[in-house]
């Protein structure tokens, strides 16, 4: 059995990293028709794709909307790790909630949310700045620093989550023994804290710097209009190119493949061999919370209009503008207006039905297969002792830098030249959708085989278990709650991604991130934001029943 899927790991990740190699091939091979497979070699595709993209001009923009959106998103998030993890904050829930909120929306309903609150023409802020007898617009969200704003916002979640748990398992005994000592709170998080956290905060940062590399929505939707381009978008324009030439678009996008497989690099190198264990005296030490004191009923309650204003503000801007018939700011006027013949028209379009099957089924599908490569994956690199786990881990690995946007690409690429007969089918999209997130159900399903005793399928084995009554009767079984876990993340993030299945859909077989953005493109406001709506429900479901559900376990245990 373990040689059975160690070979099969072989096989799956050839399978997966094919596409990518002939992206970087077919970028110096110039050929002369869309149907011709491979022509000449030379470097003619990259001097095509120089002239494209604006030379070092975009390069530059990428990089420091990278860098801003993720300095911005890593203090931001570690500032809420620490009053969450670190003190006795009220509404601590509420805060980590909303938080986390913005991790779990569509980039394209998040951005355009924006749209609606600090547009210089439409914003409901800069309105009510006019109401105070303001003539100029004082936010304006298509700019460079609104671009770092929105993204900053929407990777925020992750350095909570990053920090969050490394805050958790770290001893506070040395931070208690320095209030005791007579230190303020400010200087135990700059003298103690922030010196421990610095090796993860590091990686965090470096996380986010790969993800806004490759970032579609928000310079798509932001910079775009007023002519800021980054890589992946420009990768995007360059695609739309009529006829295709395949060449220009391989060359387009090895530079974005290269920068994140550098990024990631440098990421492995930081975190390898880094652990934090628990001390004897966890359970007594972390629990012990720093006090705020007097400060502690402002503060809490600043800290949550902050994170209401962030998270909550945006949404209801949505819903406001989906329940106008034409887009208008906030007024008595407009309360009369109320109206719900956008959802009416949303329900009846055939479009939207079809988009919510297919993306439920592709969603399906593709999380499937990335659940059964991950199971893989993980008993080769936690049971099985081979050298090829030194080449296994860091493809995997290397796929998690790779925007979505590379990714269809290289994947349309290798379809086309290669003729596989899959070229115009939904079966792409669920491929790229596999590739792109086998990374991270890998970490899920890898975590939870950890957690199974190695002696217990021993035992078994010594009873006389082969190993495959070994995998079905106890690895499996005790697998099932990371199964179920890494199902549902993937699936909801194939639902929300967008780069990835832009490139890749059909028409008759577009799903509902496509729609959003074809309604964006359209400009049909009110649809855009009556399908938003619709959409937001589920998501606030799921985070509100996740939070029952955690809630429910807490009780359990303080029965216990």
């Amino acid at each position: 059995m373990s040689r059975f899927f160690l070979y099969l790991s072989y096989g799956f990740l050839a399978f997966l990293l094919l596409p990518l190699i002939v992206l970087i091939v077919g970028s110096v091979f110039v050929i002369d028709s869309f149907e011709s497979s491979f022509g000449k070699f030379g470097f003619d595709n990259y001097r095509i794709a120089w002239d494209f993209l604006g030379s070092f001009r975009i390069f530059w923009d990428s990089i420091q909307f990278a860098f801003w959106s993720s300095l911005a998103a890593t203090s931001f998030g570690v500032v809420i790790a620490w009053f969450y993890q670190r003190t006795d904050l009220r509404f601590r829930g509420i805060v980590a909630s909303l938080c986390l909120l913005p991790m779990f929306v569509p980039g394209v309903i998040y951005t355009y949310a924006w749209i609606l609150l600090a547009s210089p023409d439409i914003g409901m802020l800069n309105g009510l700045s006019r109401l105070l007898s303001i003539e100029t617009s004082l936010l304006n969200i298509y700019s460079f620093s609104g671009m770092v704003w929105v993204e900053s916002l929407r990777s925020a979640p992750m350095v909570l989550l990053i920090v969050g748990a490394v805050l958790r398992s770290l001893d506070s005994r040395q931070e208690q023994a320095a209030l005791l000592a007579g230190a303020s709170n400010i200087q135990v998080f700059f003298r103690i804290t922030l010196p421990l956290l610095l090796p993860t905060i590091g990686a965090a940062f470096l996380l986010l710097f790969i993800r806004a590399i490759g970032t579609f929505e928000v310079p798509a939707m932001l910079g775009g209009p007023i002519g800021i381009e980054v890589l992946s978008y420009g990768l995007y324009q360059s695609f739309l190119n009529y006829p295709l030439d395949t060449g220009p678009v391989a060359a387009s996008a090895v530079p974005l493949l290269i920068i994140a497989l550098v990024l990631v690099f440098i990421h492995e190198r930081l975190v390898k061999g880094r652990s934090y264990q628990l001390s004897a005296a966890f359970s007594q030490a972390s629990s012990a919370r720093v006090s705020l004191g007097k400060s502690r009923t402002p503060v809490s309650t600043l800290m949550l209009v902050i994170v209401l204003c962030l998270t909550f503000l945006p949404l209801a801007a949505v819903v406001w503008s989906s329940l106008q018939p034409y887009f208008s700011q906030p007024s008595l006027e407009a309360l009369s207006n109320l109206s719900l013949a956008a959802f009416r028209d949303v329900l009846q379009t055939p479009t939207i039905l079809a988009a919510s099957l297919n993306t439920l089924k592709f969603s399906a599908v593709a999380a499937t297969l990335v659940v059964v490569g991950g199971i893989v994956f993980a008993w080769v690199l936690e049971r099985v002792s081979t050298r090829g786990k030194l080449f296994i881990e860091p493809a995997i690995d290397m796929l998690l830098a790779i925007p979505g946007i590379v990714i269809g690409l290289a994947i349309l690429l290798f379809n086309t030249r290669l003729n596989t007969g899959l070229y115009g089918t939904s079966v792409l999209m669920v491929l790229a959708f596999m590739t792109k997130y086998i990374p991270q159900g890998l970490r899920f399903l890898r975590s939870g085989l950890n957690q199974i005793p190695i002696p217990l399928e021993q035992a078994a084995r010594c009873s006389g278990a082969s190993e495959w009554q070994v995998l079905s009767r106890i690895s499996l079984p005790l697998l099932a709650p990371a199964i179920i876990s890494a199902w549902l993340y993937i699936a909801m993030l194939c639902a929300k991604d967008l780069s990835t299945a832009l490139l890749l859909y059909t028409p008759g077989e577009e799903v509902l991130s496509v729609v959003l953005w074809q309604y964006w493109e359209s400009g049909q406001v009110a649809e855009l934001s009556a399908l938003s709506v619709l959409l937001l429900v589920p998501v606030l479901a799921g985070v509100g029943l996740y939070k029952l559900v955690n809630i429910g376990r807490r009780m359990a245990h303080a029965k216990d």
